[in-house]
């Protein structure tokens, strides 16, 4: 049901996202221990990170997934991160409850996650969470595109994803009354 509430009001932000970026934008939904690819937005560029729609992908590995986790609240992400397989994908995956936990503390800082070839060793992505009228994590976006490329461009794309991601959580009915931290923190209560 979220993720249809989702689909109704993300696509003509994530349109523009992409064209915004030039790179390929994704919705994803937590399914089990991963996400999947529910809407897909290719950017203009002649070179592109490509992803068929359905596709799961790791949540540890992943900006769409390290976003999820980080929108969680900190008792429901940490029950979680205990569950997970933090199975090698690169020599860069993060591996380590202690070194993921750290990363997503990153990213709760600066409001937008990263991936740096750590799924596939030709991407860089950047995710943000979307959450509903409630304040819960109900999906995430991510900007792929070649890690070459991507790499000089994450502080700028990164805020364009969380930008956009708020966006459609006000859509959703959310209140950003507070900062991505603010609100997973909130959610332990």
């Amino acid at each position: 049901m979220q993720s249809v509430e989702v689909m109704d009001v993300a696509p003509e932000l994530l349109r523009a996202l992409a064209q915004q970026t030039r790179e390929s934008v994704s919705l994803g939904v937590l399914s089990g221990h991963e996400m999947v690819f529910v809407y897909r937005e290719v950017g203009p560029q002649s070179v592109r990170v490509s992803t068929e729609l359905g596709a799961r992908r790791p949540l540890h590995a992943t900006s769409i997934g390290k976003a999820y986790l980080a929108g969680m609240g900190e008792g429901e992400r940490s029950t979680l991160l205990r569950q997970l397989q933090l199975r090698s994908y690169t020599p860069h995956t993060i591996t380590s409850r202690t070194d993921l936990e750290e990363d997503l503390n990153r990213a709760l800082e600066r409001g937008w996650t990263e991936e740096h070839q750590e799924f596939d060793l030709s991407s860089t992505c950047c995710g943000a969470p979307i959450y509903d009228h409630t304040g819960q994590v109900v999906a995430a976006i991510s900007v792929a595109g070649p890690a070459d490329r991507m790499r000089a461009q994450t502080n700028i794309i990164g805020p364009l994803a969380s930008a956009t991601a708020a966006a459609i959580s006000r859509r959703l009915g959310f209140e950003p009354r507070h900062t991505l931290r603010q609100v997973a923190t909130a959610g332990q209560s």
